[in-house]
């Protein structure tokens, strides 16, 4: 028996409706895992519930390199306060990216100087081994917000 041809175009696009998502929400949890997100949030993801108001100052759609060269370009919510710094990622992206909340005392900012553009590259005391490094500017109002309480001062 032959497959009727209305139903051929049916079979990709419900196969896509299928694994689409899951290979997303995967590819999603992969990054975390390899950027280092996972880790951090081992021991800094927010407790704030989502209806807390956000911190005063916060930058939408911006971009850090983490661990391994892993990029988060233009998907970031960076927010900045006297209780840390806040990382959130855009909703299409939240799969294994739960909301952090990095207190200050716990960072620690180096300059970073590549090819391409200087910035800080921020390592965490209970997340060894993971860094995210910021462009200059974003580093620039993230220390003008967190004040006497910024970790990389020079």
């Amino acid at each position: 028996m032959e497959t009727p041809s209305h139903l051929v175009f049916l079979i990709p696009v419900a196969a896509f409706l299928v694994f689409g998502p899951a290979i997303w929400i995967f590819v999603c949890v992969v990054l975390s895992v390899l950027g280092g997100w996972r880790a951090l949030a081992q021991v800094y993801r927010s407790t704030l519930p989502p209806s807390f108001p956000p911190p005063r100052n916060l930058w939408k759609f911006q971009s850090a390199r983490f661990r391994w060269g892993t990029n988060y370009n233009g998907i970031l919510t960076v927010g900045a306060d006297d209780a840390g710094l806040h990382l959130s990622v855009f909703f299409l992206f939240k799969a294994g990216h739960p909301p952090l909340l990095i207190p200050w005392r716990d960072i620690t900012a180096v300059a970073y100087r590549g090819l391409l553009f200087s910035g800080r590259t921020l390592s965490f005391a209970r997340a060894p081994g993971v860094t995210i490094t910021v462009r200059e500017p974003l580093a620039r109002s993230i220390a003008a917000a967190a004040g006497a309480a910024w970790p990389g001062r020079g």
